[in-house]
């Protein structure tokens, strides 16, 4: 077993969530289309209210944050913040030279693997708004992964 804070996680979470809120603001203001303006503007307000939640949860974790975690738990989060695409230049580059649609993708993927991951550490812990938050997240997947959206978003240039 290793001790482990997982402060380090939520603060990953937080840090995913104000560059997810910046990244579907600027998409709003270069998109032509009207829908995508919303659907982003709103998608962008959602994360921003994220980000507000999660810091309440860091201040508060149960035993501020401390776990005794096996091993191979620790490795896979790890994994997890340094794969993340805002945490890690080499990766953002990568999904940079694929469509949006496909980079939104993989930013609303990776949000669900750390709310999880986080309700896994502690699964009563604020369990309501965990589970709203993942919600969320699922739907915003959802609105990624829609196909209307995909052609509307080939024409925005980042």
């Amino acid at each position: 077993m290793i001790n482990y804070d997982a402060r380090k996680l939520v603060q990953t979470i937080i840090m995913n969530e104000e560059n997810k809120a910046k990244f579907y603001k600027t998409i709003s203001e270069k998109a032509a289309d009207r829908f995508a303006k919303n659907t982003f503007l709103r998608l962008s307000e959602e994360e921003e209210m994220h980000v507000k939640l999660y810091a309440d949860i860091l201040e508060n974790l149960p035993n501020s944050g401390k776990l005794q975690l096996p091993e191979d738990e620790v490795e896979y989060m790890e994994i997890l913040i340094t794969a993340n695409i805002f945490a890690n230049e080499k990766v953002m580059r990568k999904f940079m030279d694929i469509d949006l649609q496909q980079l939104i993708e993989k930013i609303e993927r990776d949000s669900i693997l750390l709310r999880v991951q986080l309700k896994r550490l502690f699964p009563e812990y604020r369990e309501k708004e965990m589970d709203m938050i993942l919600k969320e997240e699922k739907k915003h997947l959802k609105i990624a992964t829609d196909k209307h959206l995909g052609m509307i978003l080939a024409n925005v240039e980042l």
